[in-house]
């Protein structure tokens, strides 16, 4: 027999465990005061805002890339750790806060949105583009009908694409072609090809957005243990994320071995906690509020699916999906997003749910109805962030497709130091816990969701 929690139990302990929300930031957009953690921009005034505490340049430059929509170039090597807090600065004032002794110049083209090239001695060095979260223009991914897989050699030589990713298992191949116009007439062509199954854009994410700080808040223990079971009868659940750092006991008993892709970038040990650490302390203390018995058979894997450029792609994650499905991952934890949807993406989780996996995605870090994605998916559970019981955080997405509101604020230790971690990213992440705790207890994935929406409910028209 399972105990149901009573309805007030997880509203209260997910508030508990972080108490009352601290904004990281507030920017005026569209006429209005909201907050964001990172970086935000004021298109109607050409202002930014920021409050960054050890973000790489990579990592600001991609951020600042996507919400500007400006080219963003660097010379090849700069790089340097950001740590400044402003409100609502132009360009010329609010650039040498992020850039320190680097140079700059800002652009103006007539027919293209605005240039940043970002150098040490000469503009002519920076030749090195920062990559925005988007659809990649000059990139297919061609998913092919079941039988030879070596179908796609002669398909890329046929239409001019070089192979660069390749996943049998996904029978989906990643085409990249001389220029955007040539990836578009090779889509036009290949849409009456009888081998192909599907044919998209390849699509970048960015780094997934969360505040993070030095706090001297109470971090909440964690008084479970990992219970001693055969692999077969761990609960398996995957943190498709950024690369995760060491951490110490109670909870790396917790954590399988990482995952890492082909292109995945190494996590610096000694630096600022990483998006893909604060998610995973972040979940077990979750899963430490659904293990009443003090030992539990739930296991995390990490699956590092992001480069060196602090980016990824729709077609990483769904490698990182499949690879953690095949290792025996029930539930997935997707902090990450970008607004624009992937086919490939939405199919597979669709299948993975069929088959019994369950999706827990954050909604994102802009206040908007407009969702982001694979939180809008509707194989999936949608997690948007509360500043307090019942109260929407100012940043958080409100979209339709919004599932569940959980606390939009984590406090953990990592490498000596109490961290705060603010967003959609923790407030997923904590009910990824809760959600692998009920699994592993017997409950199925229709259960823990029918619980969750009635104990953590979210009203779309309720900001």
């Amino acid at each position: 027999m399972f105990r149901r929690l009573h309805p007030w139990i997880l509203p209260v302990v997910l508030f508990a465990l972080t108490g009352p929300f601290a904004t990281p930031m507030s920017v005026v957009r569209a006429g209005a005061i909201v907050t964001a953690p990172g970086l935000a921009w004021d298109a109607s005034t050409q202002r930014l805002s920021a409050n960054i505490d050890g973000w790489s340049l990579p990592k600001t430059l991609t951020r600042l890339s996507r919400i500007t929509g400006w080219e963003v170039r660097i010379e090849p090597g700069a790089d340097r750790r950001i740590a400044t807090k402003f409100r609502l600065l132009d360009a010329n004032d609010a650039l040498p806060r992020l850039l320190g002794d680097l140079n700059f110049a800002v652009l103006p083209r007539s027919n293209s949105p605005p240039q940043l090239l970002i150098y040490r001695t000469s503009a002519t060095q920076a030749t090195e583009i920062v990559p925005a979260a988007g659809k990649i223009a000059d990139e297919l991914l061609i998913t092919l009908k079941p039988g030879d897989p070596s179908r796609i050699d002669a398909i890329a030589r046929q239409y001019g694409g070089k192979i660069i990713g390749r996943s049998d298992g996904l029978n989906t191949y990643r085409l990249k072609f001389d220029s955007d116009a040539a990836a578009d007439l090779a889509r036009e062509a290949l849409k009456s090809n009888r081998d192909l199954a599907g044919i998209e854009n390849n699509i970048r994410y960015d780094r997934p957005d969360f505040g993070e700080a030095t706090t001297d808040a109470i971090v909440p223990g964690l008084n479970l243990k990992p219970k001693g079971v055969p692999p077969k009868d761990q609960l398996v659940v995957a943190l498709i994320d950024t690369g995760i750092q060491k951490v110490g006991p109670p909870y790396d008993g917790f954590v399988l071995p990482s995952v890492n892709l082909e292109s995945a970038a190494t996590v610096d040990e000694n630096g600022s906690l990483s998006h893909g650490t604060g998610m995973l302390l972040t979940l077990l203390h979750g899963l430490g509020y659904t293990q009443q018995e003090g030992e539990s058979k739930v296991r995390v894997l990490p699956i590092n699916v992001f480069n060196s450029a602090e980016t990824t792609t729709s077609f990483d994650v769904a490698l990182g999906i499949n690879e953690a499905w095949a290792r025996g991952a029930t539930a997935f934890n997707l902090s990450l997003g970008t607004p624009d949807p992937s086919p490939l993406l939405d199919n597979l989780m669709h299948q993975i749910h069929d088959k019994g996996g369950m999706f827990i995605s954050a909604a994102g870090n802009t206040p908007t109805a407009e969702p982001s994605f694979p939180a809008g998916s509707a194989w999936g559970i949608s997690v948007t962030a509360s500043q307090g019981p019942g109260v929407l955080a100012s940043f958080a997405n409100f979209a339709p497709t919004t599932d569940l509101m959980a606390s939009g604020r984590s406090v953990v230790t990592w490498n000596g130091q109490r961290w705060l971690i603010t967003g959609t990213s923790p407030a997923a992440a904590s009910v990824s816990g809760i959600s692998a705790g009920l699994l592993s207890r017997g409950w199925t994935p229709q259960m823990v969701e029918v619980d969750l929406k009635k104990n953590l409910p979210f009203a779309p028209g309720g900001k």
